[in-house]
């Protein structure tokens, strides 16, 4: 970097990981230009070398550039509003359609094969990738926000129950709790926000980063290719000039009215711009469908044992010091 790199104006630090400096970037005006306005010069996520090896390196996380782009084109269909509502869950299924509708149309075009075409296809290995990313990475984000999720309701009983009338508000008729829509789902307007506020105490990782692919500018510095921005989530998340009371458990900083005061930026716990999680909307209605179905018959409670409050260890992902002890009570219905 030229000028100072020990000064970091308009940025949070510029701190080191062994001999290498990281950019840790929280001016959220900075961050637009990184994740959404200049996008194609931060297109790509570190790479850890040792890790990224097959099948995982074609997987959405690991893969760059045009590589990225072509793949991110054929898994985004997987998770539209239409394959939502209708619950499909076969991802590798999903793919092999789509990779198998692209080719027959080539077949049926002309016998010319320009880039723009062969640019969508899918291959075997690169399928094997995508669903191994999303069974890992799905399987630990949705495992995480419910666990969480629980412990929230648990210290916070008056949420629990406002969270439990909505669901029997809408979701329950005369004769119990019948098959759970995606219209119904959406109409759970508090427990969203309720997720949304687990979300930002215990967001899924607490940093993610991006990596410059060419010599750029910013915040009046010239960064040279391969320099890494970081960007802090839960310092984000926790910011007290942003949140009132940070470390309180306030679901209704969500309520659309609430939403409208702040930056964006300073609630990312899936990403933001075009290389967000594909999969955050499937991960959010898979969360809900199992939180109407539990909390429909079971009530969360604290017991002797249950931490308040939770403690973390330093890590990529929050991960308690000590095991979560919660009660559950059957409800009388």
């Amino acid at each position: 970097m030229t000028r100072d790199t020990n000064v970091a104006i308009n940025f949070a630090g510029n701190v080191f990981e062994g001999a290498h400096p990281i950019i840790l970037l929280a001016d959220t005006e900075l961050l637009r230009k990184v994740l959404i306005k200049d996008f194609h010069l931060f297109t790509n996520r570190r790479r850890i070398e040792g890790i990224n090896g097959p099948p995982l390196n074609h997987g959405l996380f690991s893969l760059q550039n045009d590589e990225w782009k072509r793949s991110r084109s054929n898994v985004s269909p997987t998770f539209t509003t239409s394959k939502l509502k209708d619950n499909r869950n076969d991802f590798i299924q999903i793919m092999v359609d789509q990779t198998e509708t692209h080719n027959s149309h080539l077949e049926n075009t002309d016998k010319v094969e320009t880039p723009t075409k062969q640019y969508l296809a899918l291959k075997d290995d690169e399928i094997i990738g995508q669903a191994l990313i999303f069974f890992i990475a799905g399987f630990e984000t949705t495992a995480s926000l419910l666990s969480f999720f629980m412990y929230a309701l648990a210290v916070n009983p008056h949420v629990q129950e406002k969270v439990f009338q909505e669901i029997c508000s809408v979701c329950i008729d005369e004769n119990g709790m019948n098959d759970i829509s995606y219209e119904k789902i959406g109409q759970l307007h508090y427990l969203d926000a309720v997720i949304n506020e687990t979300l930002r105490m215990y967001p899924p990782v607490t940093r993610f980063d991006r990596e410059s692919s060419v010599p750029c500018e910013l915040g009046g510095y010239m960064l040279p290719t391969g320099t890494i921005i970081t960007v802090p989530v839960y310092w984000l998340h926790h910011d007290p000039d942003v949140w009132e009371n940070p470390e309180q458990f306030i679901p209704e900083r969500f309520y659309s009215s609430e939403k409208l005061k702040r930056d964006p930026l300073y609630f990312v716990p899936f990403g933001i711009g075009p290389r967000s999680c594909v999969g955050m909307r499937f991960a959010i209605q898979t969360v809900k469908l199992a939180i109407v179905q539990c909390l429909y018959q079971f009530e969360i409670c604290t017991c002797e044992k249950t931490t308040i409050p939770l403690k973390f260890e330093k890590a990529l992902n929050i991960f308690p010091q000590d095991q979560v002890w919660l009660c559950v009570n059957k409800r009388s219905l």
